[in-house]
């Protein structure tokens, strides 16, 4: 299937929004190495209804979409190409503020739910992303780390 990143929020857009403007600035921060879309130069995407983007060229593969609302199962195919990074640090962002959102990954064992990150031999670029969001304040109360 490929290097994968899954997420699913049951309960809808409760703390989207406080996101926004970090998510905004995550993707500002990687502008180099994202657009709309990998054949399409326009920026990325960050409203109040959505997020998207992905790489730029051969370093993109499939498109980060995430609405704001309600959905069971969405996931995102980085192939563990440039812009990986930038997807685990918009979801770390996304879940430090959106307590029901839960991610897991091909990138480690467990998931990221209720603002704690119980994960293990992290792989990827997670670890990255973990050091980069504590630009903005976001820490998660535990990160279990066996590798």
């Amino acid at each position: 299937m490929g290097y994968t990143h899954f997420f699913r929020n049951k309960t809808g857009s409760k703390g989207y929004i406080k996101a926004l403007s970090i998510v905004r600035k995550v993707l500002k921060k990687h502008k180099d190495i994202i657009q709309y879309e990998y054949n399409d130069t326009r920026a990325a995407s960050c409203t109040k209804e959505m997020i998207r983007f992905n790489g730029i060229g051969d370093n993109g593969h499939e498109t980060f979409w995430f609405e704001n609302g309600q959905f069971d199962f969405e996931f995102c195919k980085t192939n563990r190409k440039e812009y990986d990074i930038v997807v685990c640090s918009v979801l770390l962002v996304l879940a430090h503020f959106m307590p029901d959102l839960v991610v897991s990954s091909d990138g480690f064992n467990g998931e990221i739910t209720n603002g704690k990150i119980d994960i293990s031999d992290i792989d990827g670029e997670w670890k990255n992303a973990i050091e980069a969001v504590k630009e903005y304040d976001i820490t998660f109360k535990e990160v279990v780390d066996i590798s």
